[in-house]
């Protein structure tokens, strides 16, 4: 286990502070945060942007630009935004990440390279209804070009394991492309998409990317990683956590995660990336 452990803390997403009372919402509750987070070992932070009431603003670059400008440029740590719902309009959709780019304020670029369908389960009980989280190759090919031209990580989300095919046909077109960091997404119990959090099919991903060479990381979406955060350190992957991902439980937050992976890698022997070489290890 030679390779140094990148953990990476997606610190809000959609979270709401009824779900859980310390997701960070405003500029200077994300910094903060992050800034606990990368003392404890974390060294990529995911942000969705909201608006001053608090409100979904993952595609506004005016959401973000204070946040990664802080974190990025002073505190030397990897930052990237997420995106809105396809709509039928790739420049308007990553109008943000061209922007925040440009200015210099982005290490990784947001790619989801498939469509799957999202719907939430409470006490073993699908809800009413979901919806399908639609990625069209327009929208992929026209972030990859993005990726290229900014020197971005592509961060690629695989939330089933077309997202993976999709992405290894995709890669060949942008020869100039930093290697795509491939997050594998497992569908938590709130969340059953995909394959469930479990070590068998963690190793069924890492047999789909063959001789890629990509750099990987689990997350679970709706459920815990930590089950499964052994097995993944000892195959050389690294690991996301945060708030964005699982608010079940009121008493651990981002920082506490974070705590619970650096642990773990300690235990098993393999130290924690600095965001040096979390920039080497995804090609800068």
């Amino acid at each position: 286990m030679d390779t140094p452990l990148i953990i990476e803390v997606a610190v809000n997403g959609g979270t709401t502070r009824r779900e859980h009372p310390r997701v960070p919402l405003s500029t200077d509750e994300v910094v903060a945060d992050a800034r606990a987070c990368a003392e404890a070992g974390a060294s990529v932070i995911h942000v969705h942007g909201r608006a001053a009431d608090g409100s979904w603003a993952f595609d506004d670059a005016d959401a973000h630009r204070a946040t990664f400008t802080t974190l990025r440029k002073h505190d030397g740590l990897l930052v990237y935004p997420s995106m809105m719902f396809t709509r039928d309009d790739p420049a308007a959709r990553f109008r943000h990440v061209d922007q925040l780019a440009s200015e210099g304020l982005l290490d990784w670029g947001p790619v989801d390279t498939g469509t799957t369908y999202l719907i939430g389960c409470s006490e073993g009980r699908l809800a009413e209804r979901g919806f399908a989280y639609a990625n069209p190759v327009a929208d992929n090919r026209h972030v990859l070009a993005l990726c290229e031209r900014h020197a971005l990580a592509p961060s690629v989300a695989a939330y089933e394991p077309h997202f993976i095919r999709h992405l290894l046909l995709l890669l060949p077109e942008f020869p100039g492309l930093r290697p795509a960091v491939v997050r594998f997404m497992f569908g938590g119990a709130k969340l059953p998409f995909g394959f469930p959090p479990d070590p068998l099919f963690v190793d069924a991903y890492v047999h789909l990317l063959a001789d890629s060479g990509l750099p990987w990381m689990a997350a679970c979406y709706g459920g815990d990683v930590l089950p499964i955060a052994e097995h993944v350190i000892r195959r050389g992957g690294h690991v996301r956590v945060g708030l964005e991902d699982d608010a079940s439980d009121p008493a651990r937050g981002n920082v506490e995660r974070v705590r619970e992976v650096a642990a773990l890698a300690r235990r098993l022997g393999r130290r924690i990336a600095t965001p040096a070489e979390a920039r080497s290890l995804t090609g800068a």
